[in-house]
């Protein structure tokens, strides 16, 4: 893809955007939402730069959701990440990481779709989630993961 301006780019990538129809993964609740959507800011961004230290180097599980900002259904998809940080504390490390600013590490990770959210512990992928999936999903992966621990 070298060579490609963003927009065509964007267009190459498209492909790998999730279509989601279905709303089950955001807060009925609007003033949650807004509370949530508030928070999404304070998620680490993952690059090249840091990704060893906030994946690889963690004690604890990480979970890396894969996304793009040309991506519709990864805007509605990260509500998750900041639910399981307030349900989780410290015991996990909620991040988010760009597709088309970390190609190298979407393709160690084999990212297929996004959004993807990865669980991960010590940088070994425990699981993976494609598209936008409810936070019970979420949490039951998580649960089953952290029983194990």
């Amino acid at each position: 893809m070298k060579g490609l301006g963003l927009i065509e780019m964007n267009q190459e990538l498209s492909h790998l955007c999730c279509e989601s129809t279905s709303d089950n993964y955001l807060p009925v609740d609007p003033d949650l939402a807004d509370e949530l959507m508030a928070e999404t800011d304070l998620l680490l961004e993952i690059n090249g730069d840091n990704y060893v230290e906030a994946v690889e180097e963690f004690p604890g599980v990480v979970l890396l959701e894969v996304t793009s900002d040309w991506c519709e259904t990864c805007a509605k998809a990260k509500y998750n990440l900041v639910l399981m940080r307030r349900e989780y504390g410290d015991r996990i490390n909620c991040v988010r990481m760009d597709l088309d600013e970390n190609m190298y590490i979407a393709e160690q990770l084999k990212v297929h779709r996004i959004p993807t959210l990865y669980f991960m512990k010590r940088g070994k992928v425990l699981e993976e989630m494609e598209g936008c999936v409810t936070p019970d999903e979420v949490r039951a992966a998580l649960e089953k993961i952290l029983k194990n621990e």
